[in-house]
């Protein structure tokens, strides 16, 4: 009984994202930075779906999110999608930022997570990132206790168009 209450307290928790900034030792810095420029969730989508359907919009209509939080904890009973629209900034002369950001899900429970990032160039596909309890650590794209993936970098946001990218987990 406490073991089944304390998984419930855990489940019923909001799923929270975040961008994380790895020691780099001071090293790796640059002129640019990263910022989110806008959340929006998908959510209780038929399993079936893949980046395909959802980007032809088959799946429904995303609904915007003041941020990484989902505080509706019905989360864990079906299959979500995130879009991230991040944009790169270019800074100040003399300021710096780091140049590695990762977005890690601090929960180590999550099923099965897919970061797609956008083709780098036309006649690339799009670029998959994984890693969840379903998917064995060796094919994670970055090991550890939670999923986390790697994010463009600010040059390369810089030098898409708007200087956005779009990203689906």
């Amino acid at each position: 009984m406490c073991v089944c209450l304390a998984w419930l307290l855990l489940v019923a928790q909001p799923l929270q994202a975040q961008f994380i900034i790895p020691d780099q030792g001071g090293a790796n810095v640059v002129n640019a930075a990263l910022k989110l420029a806008e959340v929006a969730v998908l959510r209780n989508v038929n399993p079936a779906f893949e980046l395909p359907d959802i980007l032809a919009g088959r799946a429904g209509n995303f609904v915007p999110q003041s941020d990484l939080t989902l505080v509706d904890t019905s989360w864990h009973e079906a299959d979500l999608w995130m879009r991230l629209t991040l944009q790169g900034i270019k800074l100040e002369p003399g300021q710096t930022a780091p140049a590695i950001f990762l977005l890690e899900f601090p929960k180590s429970y999550l099923d099965e997570l897919h970061l797609y990032l956008p083709p780098l160039h036309n006649t690339e596909s799009w670029r998959l990132q994984q890693a969840g309890d379903r998917v064995a650590q060796k094919d994670w794209f970055l090991r550890g206790l939670y999923p986390r993936f790697l994010m463009p970098s600010a040059q390369e946001l810089l030098a898409s168009p708007q200087g956005q990218q779009t990203v689906y987990v």
